[in-house]
């Protein structure tokens, strides 16, 4: 099913700013590094265009694992089933830091993107059975801008996120842009 926005507007980036000096006898050599990306989609389903979003705060309990259905089961801002065709952009930050246990102790939950049992989204991985993995304050942001990554209901539409501490509670952020169809 085609989404029903009206529009979607997004400005993905990404970047990294740093500075390292030398200090020597009469001068100080600086190597100042600013290097940044920044990914404005339009709104529509072709080549560096996006229609679909979906975003959400989880939590899965220790050991846990789910898989995301990219196609038919996820609820959108609007309480609308999102159904993506193409997946263009990835966010997945390990926010496990402000879960709390019954203590009030901070966890440090560590968690795996990728490698569903079944139907298995590749997206950004060689093999089916690739994951990721984030520690607490982690994050992974891939982009696949162009034509997307594909998602086909059914086969190719599983993403699976596992927490692998088998004591404290896993939270993250995720968000999805892409195409519906």
């Amino acid at each position: 099913m085609a989404t029903d926005w009206s529009g979607l507007t997004a400005t993905i980036k990404a970047s990294i700013v740093a500075s390292t000096e030398h200090a020597l006898d009469l001068s100080t050599v600086l190597d100042p590094l600013s290097v940044s990306e920044k990914f404005s989609p339009s709104f529509g389903s072709g080549d560096n265009a996006v229609d679909e979003i979906w975003h959400d705060r989880r939590t899965l309990a220790a050991s846990a694992n789910e898989d995301l259905d990219l196609a038919g089961v996820l609820k959108n801002a609007r309480n609308q089933t999102v159904t993506f065709a193409k997946v263009k952009y990835m966010l997945v930050i390990n926010t496990s830091d402000v879960v709390t246990t019954g203590h009030g102790v901070a966890t440090d939950a560590q968690m795996e993107v990728g490698g569903a049992a079944a139907t298995q989204f590749l997206g950004p991985f060689k093999d089916a059975t690739d994951k990721i993995v984030l520690e607490v304050g982690d994050c992974f942001l891939v982009t696949c801008k162009k034509a997307g990554w594909t998602v086909t209901g059914g086969s190719v539409d599983s993403l699976r996120i596992t927490n692998t501490d088998g004591a404290d509670a896993l939270q993250y952020d995720i968000v999805l842009i892409g195409t519906s169809t």
